[in-house]
């Protein structure tokens, strides 16, 4: 932070060229570290550096276009190679952390720059900031990115693309269509085929698909479980929603709600899942509200559509609980909506944020084979009491309860029985128990990075600008 803080002043306060230097310097230092941010535990600190970056390129637009010219024009050859050669190395360029977290940091660093500048000059025109021409040419590489290889396995590489999308769409107000791209999901044909479940025999706990954290389905049965299968559809009509509430006061929104309700009443027919109709039916009911309304303001316009220059001109004027947000305030509250409603670490038993991983490692402490027999050896339960928790472990209640609170109620009781056993002689059992020990390797860090940069080598940044 105070790193940053001396190179915003020394910014503002030394001449024209070290600002050049010190954008380049810090895209660069984003741009590899990037590369290694493949996992949760290192975006805090990736997305720090990005709002850092965000605000140093608003200190100055002119050099920021500059820069993000070159830098977007960077990503771009990479596409483009990617697209001429299609062998493995260039689409492993493509379709990696890296190449995702640039395009989200450039997406973020026009959205900035675009909604701040405001406000009409001497002339009467409209202010706008010199990065909004850079507008264009990054919408083409997102589109070319989620368009280079249409496959169910990167499904959510195309749901992260479309959300900055639509994040520059609510930042600049303007129409970027992802609706076909989302439609486009409704006709694959892992959603007509059955889900396939996991053996009864099985011990593994399934788990919860995190698209926010993802890039690829599994290279085999892609699509094919349950959790899949709910995971992605749930995204697919809560980005639809959200497209649909973005444009909902554009003059030509029952035109674009006509697509939208087409196919979701075809996909409604040829569904069996009751939720998912229960989604599309939803989604038909809202397009065919707004539809209604803008039918009747439109039908009350004196402009002509050629005099028509702003894509919200059927937005009330406010009222008195201060009227309908902008564009931006809709996008804004509907991503805080969904962080605060639809937590993927929220633990419903125990009304508390719980991680994913502590999630695991307790249902493994108190569901696995050698802490049962471990407790077993010690004469904390008896077999009848292994058996009803292995035959309820997957019902809700006294399951969840803490490791440190069952000890504590195991050592109450055996005080109370040593108690009792006072003066009497009891007879010693010299039996042998037969224990299984299993055997836990812990896994190096180093294994671990190996195993989650298999297919993710990025793309070699270098200090010079020759690409």
């Amino acid at each position: 932070l105070h790193a940053y803080l001396r190179i915003r002043q020394l910014s503002l306060l030394l001449p024209f060229p070290f600002i050049e230097q010190s954008l380049k310097a810090v895209y660069l230092s984003y741009a590899r570290s990037a590369k290694f941010a493949t996992s949760e535990i290192h975006w805090p600190t990736l997305t720090f550096l990005g709002n850092c970056i965000v605000e140093l390129y608003g200190l100055d637009h002119v050099s920021g276009y500059q820069h993000g010219f070159v830098y977007i024009r960077q990503l771009a050859l990479h596409l483009r190679a990617a697209i001429s050669k299609k062998d493995a190395g260039s689409l492993r360029v493509v379709y990696c952390w890296q190449f995702i977290h640039c395009l989200k940091l450039w997406g973020a660093v026009l959205s900035s720059a675009v909604s701040e500048v405001g406000g009409h000059d001497v002339n009467g025109q409209v202010n706008e900031s010199e990065l909004k021409g850079l507008v264009y040419p990054y919408t083409e590489v997102v589109y070319g990115t989620l368009r280079l290889l249409p496959t169910t396995r990167y499904l959510p590489l195309r749901f992260h693309c479309v959300r900055m999308l639509q994040q520059l769409a609510s930042c600049t107000e303007s129409y970027i269509p992802t609706s076909t791209i989302l439609l486009d999901v409704l006709s694959l044909k892992e959603l007509s085929l059955k889900p396939k479940r996991p053996p009864k025999k099985s011990k593994a706990i399934p788990q919860v698909l995190r698209l926010q954290s993802t890039l690829k389905l599994p290279k085999t049965d892609a699509l094919r479980s349950m959790e899949q299968l709910e995971g992605c559809l749930t995204e697919v009509f809560r980005l639809l929603n959200r497209e649909i509430d973005l444009y909902r006061y554009s003059p030509a929104f029952p035109e674009l709600a006509i697509l939208i309700t087409v196919r979701l009443r075809k996909f409604a027919k040829e569904t069996k899942v009751g939720k998912w109709r229960t989604y599309a039916k939803s989604t038909i009911d809202i397009c065919t509200q707004q539809t209604e309304q803008i039918m009747t303001l439109r039908a009350n316009l004196t402009e002509t559509p050629a005099q028509i220059n702003k894509l919200e001109f059927c937005l009330p004027s406010s009222g008195k609980g201060g009227g309908p947000r902008t564009m931006r305030e809709r996008h804004a509250n509907s991503i805080d909506k969904e962080k605060r409603l639809e937590n993927p670490d929220y633990h419903k038993n125990s009304h508390a944020i719980v991680a994913p991983k502590e999630q695991e490692q307790t249902k493994k402490a108190l569901f696995s084979e050698s802490s049962k027999t471990a407790r077993k050896e010690k004469g904390v339960i008896s077999k009848k009491q292994i058996e009803e928790e292995t035959d309820s472990s997957g019902m809700e209640g006294d399951d969840n309860m803490d490791e440190d609170e069952t000890d504590g109620i195991v050592n109450d009781k055996q005080k109370d029985s040593k108690s009792k056993l006072k003066g009497k002689v009891v007879p010693s059992k010299k039996k042998k128990q037969r224990t299984k020990k299993t055997k836990t390797t812990p896994i190096s860090a180093d294994e671990a990075m190996k195993e989650e940069d298999e297919v993710q080598d990025g793309v070699d940044w270098s200090d010079s600008d020759d690409e």
